[in-house]
């Protein structure tokens, strides 16, 4: 079994080199085989040379955009690419590329998907989790969502919905696949939002770990723009609820069962969970 470690990159030149020597680290301490895919989203710092710099000797992969296109865009390439080469026994990680998410929690991450998960989310808000460093406006703006999504969408076993590391299990990325073309649609750090939404509509049983978030560990600002991930966001929660119906889905224990429907967009998604 291989673990492919999606790790979405812009400007993380002085970030990254360390993160690196964790995973590896990580995987040697546990005897994992974790093969790590960096998608450079046409970052203007030096990250694309910085992690082929520090390729030699370690399991890392280099893909990169020209130009600057978003966390979403970034997400599929990287998605994509792992579609090509992972076989369905193998794992998805994916987690920021700024230290902010520890490596360390790769294990526990891999011994709840044993346990019968598809999707395994480090949560901020499962019991344990702490988070350090984060501004006050943003815990309480994270918080805020959080309650708002959870009595909207009801998925079980799940309590932080924009947190974007999280384990998956392939053959949810290959049913989400055929489900969306692409898998992602939203540009902004809302994608998060809508990859979990699009797991759940492909029928994944979801888990959470407890998360230690180091936002203390970040250097630099958040690259992420809160007005408009506020509104992609909240168009996710304003859409209209119409009648559910039920087929079975990918998993015939799942939480969630769907129409077996062709691909669909955006805007029909939220139809389908409510």
């Amino acid at each position: 079994m291989i673990i492919y470690l999606l790790l979405p990159a812009y400007n993380e030149e002085s970030a990254i080199p360390k993160l690196l020597v964790s995973i590896d680290s990580v995987s040697k301490r546990y005897n994992l085989n974790i093969k790590t895919v960096v998608v450079d989203d046409g970052s203007s710092d030096k990250t694309a040379e910085t992690v082929l710099n520090a390729i030699s000797g370690l399991a890392v992969e280099l893909v990169r955009h020209s130009v600057n296109q978003g966390l979403g865009i970034t997400l599929n390439t990287g998605i994509r690419h792992i579609l090509e080469i992972a076989n369905k026994e193998d794992l998805m990680v994916v987690m920021d590329a700024d230290n902010t998410h520890s490596p360390a929690q790769i294990p526990e991450l891999i011994d709840k998907s044993n346990k019968g998960a598809d999707v395994v989310i480090a949560s901020r808000y499962a019991k344990g989790g702490k988070e350090f460093g984060v501004p006050l406006h943003r815990r309480m703006l994270s918080m805020f969502a959080s309650v708002l999504f959870q009595l909207r969408f009801r998925i079980k076993g799940v309590t932080d919905f924009t947190c974007g590391y999280r384990l998956y299990k392939m053959p949810v990325i290959h049913k989400m696949n055929q489900l969306y073309k692409p898998i992602i649609e939203e540009r902004s750090f809302a994608c998060s939002l809508e990859l979990l939404l699009k797991a759940a509509s492909a029928g994944a049983r979801f888990a959470e770990i407890p998360m230690e978030l180091r936002y203390d560990n970040k250097q630099g600002e958040s690259k992420m723009k809160i007005v408009q991930t506020i509104m992609a966001s909240f168009k996710l929660l304003s859409k209209k609820k119409p009648e559910r119906s039920v087929k079975k889905s990918f998993s015939n224990t799942a939480t969630y069962n769907i129409y077996q429907a062709p691909p669909m967009h955006l805007n029909n998604l939220i139809q389908l969970l409510s």
